[in-house]
């Protein structure tokens, strides 16, 4: 994945650097944050070479023109995977979204860190066992102003044929403090 940066709104852009290495499969539809003046975290919907689907972490300590690998958030998104919502929040810790794309029933996922994406808390699932099949997505994370996190992602209930709408847009509003 390569890095740009523009100087003039978008009219021209410079290349700065590739973010992820080549692996053999894909790496796009990333997530990131500014941890520090200099330090940038970016979460990448990934594809490995033996087809596995994950979400993978880099972080740059000189505003992007290198970066490290670190340890993989989410080791496994289910069928297809999942993009990345990534969010620093108010009090310090990141927190990152996703779903878990299953036949058999999906699901929404978050994810704590405390070290700036060097080490990820367990899985939270937020939502599941509600007929989802795996065509469901693309989160998006934002907090509001009394703390709390709002993901938004489009659900299908495609398993569950008396649930209508069967696709539609939905939220998941949680609190971050119960998850300490």
């Amino acid at each position: 994945m390569a890095g740009f940066l523009t100087h003039d709104g978008g009219l021209s852009w410079d290349f700065i650097s590739y973010s992820t290495e080549e692996q053999g499969g894909f790496d796009i539809m990333p997530s990131s944050v500014r941890i520090s003046e200099n330090e940038l975290l970016t979460t990448i919907r990934t594809r490995n070479k033996d087809g596995m689907d994950l979400i993978s972490s880099y972080r740059s300590e000189d505003n992007g023109k290198n970066w490290k690998r670190l340890k993989d958030p989410a080791p496994y998104t289910g069928s297809a995977g999942s993009p990345p919502a990534l969010i620093k929040l108010k009090e310090g810790r990141l927190a990152l979204g996703y779903i878990y794309r299953s036949n058999f029933g999906s699901r929404v996922h978050v994810r704590f860190n405390e070290d700036n994406g060097e080490t990820w808390k367990d899985e939270i699932t937020l939502r599941s066992g509600d007929g989802a099949s795996r065509d469901v997505g693309y989160p998006r994370i934002a907090q509001r102003k009394d703390g709390k996190i709002v993901m938004v992602y489009y659900w299908n209930h495609a398993l569950d044929a008396d649930k209508k709408p069967f696709r539609f847009i939905a939220s998941t509003i949680f609190d971050p403090a119960d998850y300490k």
